[in-house]
């Protein structure tokens, strides 16, 4: 009996990953059609069941969407081929789409560090790099703010009003389900990134940095699953198990200081700081 994930020619539908980052790339991560990250990749000349072997030149990106229209002949083929000699994220810059936080104030999670209630999670020589927006005007829903630039200060990723847009500039990015992952060109991860969904509105969003590698402004920061550091010319915190709770910033680094909680309340157990010019403000109840 033929295996079925085999065609005529013998030839798998798994794709090897060196072909899956060219046509990444190649497409600027994105739907060649809408630009939406979230992708599948289809053979279109020669499809599949007529491929010899996973040619990139052959192979494109699509969105859910776009290659359930194509498979139900909605889209031509033709179209396919036209958009795949200049691809939509190409043409913007950008690849771009929602990104959904239910109507609970999130929680932020970096390292061991839980937040929730925020408005400004890391804020930088008076740069927002990450923040929480309340509901405001018709809309119900808490909005996510994200401004991620590589090491000379190119941005890379963008999360504005819970829209996320990812430059085609980066060396590879990766979506699966509601996760982001980015390279640099050695291959190592710079951020990755997972938002964790609600089973019921009544709940929050978990998001959830489990690694970020950065430097903004000149300021270091490193955050992995179980651990982070925030380094400045005058200071240092190691972050340790801590939960902040209606704070109007988490972490503020100025240029004499790095502040830990703003407001609110802060249980803090584990974190350790270095540096004469290191402040901690409102321990406990604010």
């Amino acid at each position: 009996m033929k295996d079925k994930k085999l065609n005529k020619y013998n030839l798998s539908r798994d794709i090897p990953n060196i072909v899956k980052r060219e046509v990444r790339q190649r497409d600027c991560f994105g739907c060649v059609l809408c630009g939406n990250p979230i992708i599948q990749y289809e053979h279109v000349k020669p499809e599949y069941k007529d491929a010899k072997s996973h040619d990139p030149k052959g192979i494109t990106l699509l969105c859910g969407g776009c290659h359930d229209s194509v498979t139900r002949k909605i889209i031509p083929k033709y179209e396919i081929l036209e958009a795949m000699k200049n691809p939509f994220s190409k043409q913007q810059g950008i690849a771009s789409r929602p990104f959904s936080i239910s109507k609970v104030p999130p929680i932020i999670k970096i390292a061991r560090t839980e937040s929730q209630n925020c408005k400004t999670i890391i804020k930088i020589l008076g740069e927002e790099v990450l923040s929480i927006k309340a509901p405001i005007d018709d809309s119900p829903y808490y909005s996510l703010y994200f401004n991620l630039k590589d090491n000379n200060g190119t941005q890379i990723l963008l999360i504005n009003d819970n829209e996320m847009v990812l430059s085609s500039k980066v060396f590879d990015i990766k979506i699966e389900g509601n996760s982001v992952v980015i390279y640099n060109e050695d291959e190592e991860k710079v951020l990755a990134l997972a938002n964790h969904l609600p089973s019921l509105p009544s709940e929050p969003n978990i998001i959830e940095i489990e690694k970020l590698n950065m430097i903004h402004k000149g300021i270091e920061i490193e955050f992995y699953k179980k651990s982070g550091r925030v380094k400045s010319s005058k200071a240092e915190i190691t972050l340790g198990k801590n939960s902040f709770i209606d704070q109007e910033c988490v972490i503020e680094v100025n240029k004499e200081t790095i502040n830990l909680g703003s407001g609110g309340l802060t249980f803090l157990e584990e974190s350790t700081f270095n540096g004469s010019k290191t402040t901690i403000i409102n321990i406990g109840s604010g």
